[in-house]
């Protein structure tokens, strides 16, 4: 824990506010395209769409046709601060 509150992934404070996106989240959650959840690792918890980096990522090999269809899993993590679009 200490090592993401240094990295400010996270932030002391109750547990209602701990659940805020991160600062800046809520404009790319706005721009981002994210499609659907028809990939068979939908809703798993981890992001399978390769369009994404950071922690939130599965460890599996990326598919090209999990672009835009783990949207509910991709989006969260990247709230939570865990995934950018890759460059």
């Amino acid at each position: 824990c200490s090592t993401a509150y240094e990295q400010k992934r996270l932030t002391l404070g109750s547990a209602a506010s701990s659940l805020a996106p991160v600062a800046g989240a809520a404009e790319g959650l706005e721009r981002i395209q994210w499609g659907d959840d028809s990939s068979q690792f939908a809703n798993d918890g981890e992001c399978d769409d390769k369009r994404f980096v950071g922690d939130g990522m599965t460890n599996t090999p990326l598919l090209d046709s999990d672009i835009k269809h783990d949207a509910t899993d991709c989006r969260a993590k990247y709230a939570q601060g865990r995934l950018s679009l890759k460059e």
